[in-house]
């Protein structure tokens, strides 16, 4: 391998860096004059497939399995499978850092239009984005509401054996940086249904849901990525607010839990 023509050579972490594309303005005008330090970074690009490749030999997801557990899609048993492999691998956790990346670029695309569509919901709905009522259990916390984005059917191929038709939906911020993933699917008992869902961009650690009256239905914590489950709820317009350290994030309107076609 020849020798850097332009000293110093760049170092490895500034290699990698090229690689996670987040190499500096003076680190690409290093590689554009010195033909040693690309040699270099083909070598490492090389390797880095290479461990890749046999990392995901060794029993990773498929990139569809880790999207369908980033959005609650997979059935209970695989999901815990697929958490538990993903709390110990790096490859998983850094193609859903990439993942995560896509989304949020994604939204920032929309996030002009969604701030149009939010002041004209707030002229409409004005009450529901003011600050909670003072005296209230809620007092002085921040709330954000998540407006609900188009329903629909999953995949034939993403249901669990055995359901006819779990149903999905999302919620979206008006900014567009938090998403909370619902997905419902039937339960063991007739006309009992079973919630699974992951919120995306915001701290919160609780869960609470209510019914269309106000009564409290269950109360739980959620898991280290956000994900949540409900194993028996029944039927009807199901509350779902999510508490953290100083904010509440409230869903609208309230998620429908029915028949699944």
């Amino acid at each position: 391998m020849s020798a850097c023509n332009r000293p110093p050579e760049l170092a490895d972490a500034q290699l990698l860096a090229v690689l996670d594309g987040d190499a500096s303005a003076e680190t690409r005008a290093h590689l554009a004059d010195c033909g040693a330090c690309r040699e270099r970074l083909t070598v490492l690009a090389s390797q880095e497939r290479e461990l890749m490749a046999a990392l995901r030999d060794s029993g990773c997801p498929t990139p569809e399995t880790l999207v369908d557990w980033s959005d609650a899609r997979l059935a209970p048993a695989e999901a815990e499978a697929v958490a538990a492999h993903v709390d110990g691998c790096i490859v998983c956790r850094a193609e859903l850092d990439d993942l995560a990346a896509f989304q949020a670029e994604a939204l920032e695309i929309q996030r002009r239009m969604d701030r149009k569509l939010a002041a004209f919901h707030r002229e409409r709905n004005p009450l529901q984005h003011h600050p909670a009522h003072d005296g209230g259990p809620l007092a002085g916390l921040r709330r954000v509401l998540a407006a609900a984005q188009a329903p629909g059917p999953l995949p034939v191929g993403q249901r669990a054996r055995g359901e006819a038709g779990p149903l999905s939906r999302s919620y979206r911020t008006d900014a567009g940086d938090i998403i909370v993933s619902c997905v419902v699917r039937p339960a063991a008992e007739p006309e009992r249904y079973r919630l699974s869902g992951r919120v995306h961009g915001l701290g919160v650690t609780r869960l609470q849901l209510e019914d269309a009256n106000g009564m409290p239905l269950a109360a739980l914590a959620l898991d280290r990525h956000g994900g949540f489950q409900v194993p028996d709820l029944p039927a009807g317009a199901l509350r779902l607010r999510f508490d953290g350290p100083g904010l509440v994030l409230e869903l609208d309107p309230p998620l429908e839990i029915g028949p699944v076609a």
